[in-house]
């Protein structure tokens, strides 16, 4: 698991230990959350979120996992779309620095010639 996988999931963990009394997670239940954030089959996705719930551990019981499954849907959802307006964001500047340094390295280059008078 990379750094941004374990922020993300950290992020999420956060989240549902304070919005539904969470308790407890195992290597599965990060495995399965890493699974929904990426996957794109929408069945596949819906098989990783119900696992998740499966080894996450409660505080009490949970009065609706069917409540639950929408809202971490909702979740996933919401921060894979800020993620990709991020990237975005951040792949626009990047592009407008590179452009920025590559005209600022042809105005250096740039040499003016002063046409020599004819004798």
């Amino acid at each position: 698991m990379d750094y941004l996988s374990i922020f993300r999931f950290s992020n999420f963990w956060n989240w549902f230990l304070n919005e539904h009394s969470a308790k407890t997670y195992t290597a599965y239940t990060t495995y399965y959350f890493d699974q929904a954030y990426f996957e794109d089959n929408f069945e596949e996705k819906n098989n990783s979120i119900n696992q998740l719930l499966y080894f996450a551990t409660f505080e009490q019981q949970p009065p609706d996992f069917e409540y639950l499954y929408y809202q971490i849907h909702i979740w996933i959802t919401a921060h894979q779309s800020t993620e990709t307006s991020l990237k975005t964001e951040e792949e626009s500047y990047q592009t407008a620095f590179v452009f920025n340094l590559f005209l600022s390295e042809l105005e250096h280059s740039t040499q003016t010639i002063t046409p020599k008078p004819m004798a």
